[in-house]
């Protein structure tokens, strides 16, 4: 892939950032309680852990990957645990509202900081202990992904939500 292409798929990375963050909030606002604390089933996460997860996510993973990989020597790599933070920070003892606006303002201020980085050496990599050799570009394809992951685990979970409220079939709106 020639340098130009590189350059127009990592602005489309960016710009996915930010319209994801839109994507989130259409589906998480006015959310009632009863369905922001709904689980399918015990150790499944609720809508609340899945924003205080993106909020962390944003704030100690993806945005601080990236900083290692352009900066090793001023950002050290620091091991994280997502799935302890759920019990660690007492996920589900949050405000939703709260943790929502935190990570829509989390988000924008990455977005703004990466659109600021442009250009950059996206080449730039750091050594993940799990993963190996990341480069700064590849760093942002996953935080994108990783936005696509939890986007369809808020809806597969509105879904279950909305079949166990509603008792109804929901076999009419088409194959799940």
């Amino acid at each position: 892939m020639h340098e130009a292409e590189k350059n127009i798929q990592t602005d489309w990375l960016i710009n996915q950032l930010a319209d994801n963050k839109e994507v989130f909030l259409s589906l998480l606002e006015k959310t009632p309680p009863h369905i922001i604390s709904w689980k399918p089933e015990p150790g499944r996460w609720n809508l609340l852990e899945i924003i205080c997860h993106l909020a962390d996510e944003e704030k100690h993973d993806f945005k601080y990957r990236m900083q290692v990989a352009l900066a090793p020597n001023q950002f050290p790599f620091l091991p994280i645990d997502p799935e302890a933070w759920v019990t660690e920070k007492s996920y589900a003892t949050q405000h939703f509202t709260q943790k929502l606006n935190e990570w829509a303002k989390e988000r924008e201020q990455s977005v703004e900081w990466l659109r600021k980085l442009v250009p950059t050496d996206w080449e730039a990599h750091l050594v993940h202990p799990e993963y190996g050799q990341m480069t700064a570009r590849n760093i942002l394809a996953n935080w994108v992904a990783h936005d696509y992951i939890h986007l369809r685990q808020i809806i597969q979970l509105k879904r279950a939500c909305l079949q166990s409220i509603t008792g109804e079939s929901l076999a009419y709106a088409g194959r799940w």
